[in-house]
């Protein structure tokens, strides 16, 4: 009784139809089991999304005590029965070893407070991971390491020729580890190629030289091809702004911010200006160096929160705002525009009487 209590039982890969009171498992098109009465309509809802690996039995008798143990047991003998459900005790130790356990054990025990049963499954989540970054070599190092003490599995930057051709060099050995894969990369025109490598799950853009033009560009291939991806602003400003965290089809994107930041400012001829001036000048930036550190663990943290799970991220269709003579922070909504050029809903134009076919 006590091992089949420390069972992790996952649902197989059937489809449910609820018809008319009735629960039907159907696969391959045959119909398995037909289930009725209250335990489709009162049990069932609730045990099978607690069916998916993660909770032992004991945890989901525990988490459904409005219902009696006996029926639980026994509807769940039924599945094993049908074959609709098989055990998966705890795969997630087996990806992980025991170096590795060692290694993050502070970081899972963080885990734990929040989701106890997926601690193990946030820090493999990590180490699946593909991370792409763009950067300048200031922000580039920091964020590098941030991303491999937390288990990032694989990181590749990118970094311009030339301009930080002293990075590429670089010897990343003190930052390499058994458990994350390091990539380095140079570029002259940053392409959808470069931002596509390796077909990343999340993509960084910190470059303290990039102009609205290019994250424009990158907003754009991004969104094409569903890459999360978050970028900071005004790092030569008094205020810094962090984000937004653009999760494609899913969040207000990039765009959507720059046009509702432009819309409420006052000098919009100036701001014209200001995008088209010579970048030469612009980016005579001026800060201190624990900036740097800041800015790229706040966006690490970003980035290790959106792929773990663990939280939501705070710059999830927000900006975070540093004042760095106050260090007054604070959280702005970004609304989505319904009829932005990259995200929007494109409607059609509507009908005219001159569309209409010439009846002969």
């Amino acid at each position: 009784m006590e091992k089949e209590l420390s069972e992790h039982l996952k649902l197989k890969d059937f489809e449910i139809i609820k018809d008319d009171g009735r629960l039907l498992f159907k696969k391959n098109n045959d119909f398995i089991i037909k289930v009725t009465g209250n335990l489709s309509t009162t049990l069932l809802p609730k045990l099978l999304p607690l069916l998916n690996g993660k909770y032992s039995t004991q945890k989901i008798l525990d988490s459904l005590k409005e219902i009696d143990n006996e029926s639980i047991l026994s509807t769940l003998g039924m599945l094993k029965k049908y074959e609709i459900v098989e055990t998966d005790n705890c795969p997630s130790l087996e990806l992980l070893s025991k170096k590795e356990i060692d290694t993050f054990k502070h970081q899972i025990k963080f885990f734990s407070y929040r989701q106890n049963e997926e601690k193990y499954e946030m820090q493999i989540s990590l180490k699946k991971a593909k991370v792409n970054l763009v950067g300048t070599k200031n922000f580039l190092f920091p964020l590098v390491r941030n991303l491999i003490n937390s288990g990032i599995g694989e990181i590749t930057f990118f970094c311009k020729k030339g301009i930080n051709k002293s990075l590429l060099n670089m010897d990343f050995e003190q930052l390499s580890s058994s458990h994350s894969h390091l990539v380095k990369k140079s570029y002259d025109t940053l392409c959808e190629e470069d931002i596509l490598f390796n077909n990343p799950d999340f993509l960084i853009v910190a470059d303290e030289d990039i102009s609205i033009k290019e994250l424009d560009s990158i907003n754009g291939c991004n969104f094409k091809n569903k890459v999360p991806w978050i970028s900071f602003s005004d790092i030569g400003e008094v205020e810094t702004i962090i984000g937004p965290l653009v999760v494609p089809y899913k969040t207000p994107c990039y765009r959507c911010f720059e046009l509702r930041k432009e819309s409420n400012l006052n000098l919009y001829k100036e701001l014209r200006l200001f995008k088209n001036a010579d970048k030469k000048i612009l980016n005579k930036k001026s800060y201190l160096s624990p900036f740097i550190e800041i800015l790229s663990g706040i966006m690490a943290l970003e980035v290790i929160k959106y792929l773990s799970g663990v939280v939501s991220a705070m710059t999830l269709g927000k900006i975070y705002t540093i004042n760095w003579l106050t260090m007054e922070t604070k959280v702005h909504h970004i609304l989505k525009l319904p009829r932005c050029p990259v995200c929007g809903v494109k409607e059609k134009a509507p009908f005219s009487i001159w569309q209409e076919p010439i009846k002969e």
